[in-house]
């Protein structure tokens, strides 16, 4: 909600809708195995500010977000990339992300849709977007691949 309107241009049809989906068809299958989302919202200082891309939290995981000007904004970058760097390496050892640089971070259910919205506050929120997922697969069904048609 603090963000433009325009934002929603940026909508991500590509990975945020089937990330979805796709995680809680996980949290239905293996109720036992946690199943974490995350959403990056965080606009990049860079021309005014520029929406995040996918792969862009790669420089914060890496704790290197100097490398990557457009990335690089003093004290949020700092903390976004002890927030990834510290999230990463708690998944990798444990299965869970939770650190000391964000609110506890809870896995999705059918019943509690939660994703960790990384922006320059970290915070953790209960279905947040279904109904913008909803609007949009009501306007924008995906494509399909028909190879037989010429």
């Amino acid at each position: 909600p603090t963000h433009d309107i325009i934002d929603l241009m940026y909508l991500d049809a590509d990975f945020r809708r089937p990330t979805y989906e796709t995680a809680l068809k996980k949290a239905r299958k293996s109720p036992n195995a946690n199943t974490y989302m995350m959403l990056l919202t965080y606009n990049f200082p860079c021309h005014g500010r520029i929406t995040p891309w996918h792969g862009s939290e790669l420089p914060y995981i890496f704790l290197n977000p100097e490398m990557a000007p457009v990335c690089n904004e003093p004290v949020y970058g700092e903390n976004l990339a002890k927030a990834f760097e510290a999230m990463m390496l708690n998944f990798i050892r444990t299965g869970n992300p939770n650190n000391e640089y964000m609110p506890e971070w809870k896995p999705v259910s059918e019943e509690h849709p939660y994703t960790m919205v990384i922006d320059k506050e970290i915070e953790l929120r209960e279905a947040h977007d279904t109904d913008l997922i909803k609007l949009y697969k009501k306007a924008c069904p995906p494509l399909e691949f028909h190879p037989e048609i010429k």
